[in-house]
């Protein structure tokens, strides 16, 4: 409300005044009517890290790593004392084809397992963050006391990415709605758009038997 009577008051002074002053009032109206930030562009070759959660629950840590060009991508995540709950590898060969590796259990606890998967060499990875480029501006909104602006998009299931002001390439905050009782939280506690570490993507020994 209070944006729209400042648009509105600034109309009418500009009927008042010369044209030259209309054309300079009409500028400054456009940049103060003009709440939507620029669109998020968020690097689809990365590393982040951070606290996971489903369901508004903090369940532990996690580590997503994409490389956009190789057509790679791990997901690790553990719990609060640092011990594997599950990793999720998709790992491109020329030679053979994609490989997915799902790694559950501890390793040299004896419970560690490998399950893996293989696709057509025709697979490619989906970019992570492509969605967001026509995602919905969805306003800002105050998360742990800080003001973030959410961008939204209801394809494959509802998605809200938060960011901070002035940094729209950096995710923030990142939520996957399933339905309405099932939800996926990350809160990217870091976030690079390299690769430091190539090691990340290499297949755990317990999968090298299969």
């Amino acid at each position: 409300m209070y944006l729209y009577s400042t648009c509105t008051c600034t109309c009418l002074f500009c009927c008042k005044a010369n044209y030259k002053m209309k054309i300079l009032l009409v500028a400054c109206l456009v940049a103060v009517c003009s709440a939507t930030p620029p669109v998020s562009n968020i690097p689809q070759t990365f590393c982040g890290s951070g606290e996971g959660g489903f369901n508004n629950i903090k369940s532990g840590k996690f580590l997503m790593c994409l490389d956009n060009v190789n057509h790679m991508m791990v997901g690790i995540s553990t719990d609060e004392q640092g011990k594997l709950t599950s990793e999720t590898l998709f790992r491109y060969d020329s030679k053979i084809s994609h490989m997915d590796y799902y790694i559950t259990g501890q390793e040299g606890e004896g419970d560690e397992h490998c399950d893996s998967q293989s696709h057509n060499v025709t697979f490619k990875l989906h970019p992570f963050f492509e969605w967001v480029k026509s995602a919905t501006y969805g306003g800002q909104k105050k998360i742990k006391e800080m003001n973030y602006d959410i961008w939204k998009s209801d394809a494959n299931g509802n998605l809200e990415l938060a960011v901070a002001p002035g940094n729209p390439n950096v995710p923030v905050y990142f939520t996957v709605q399933e339905d309405i009782s099932h939800s996926m939280e990350f809160h990217f506690m870091s976030f690079n758009a390299t690769i430091s570490d190539p090691k990340v993507f290499d297949v755990p020994s317990v999968c090298k038997e299969f």
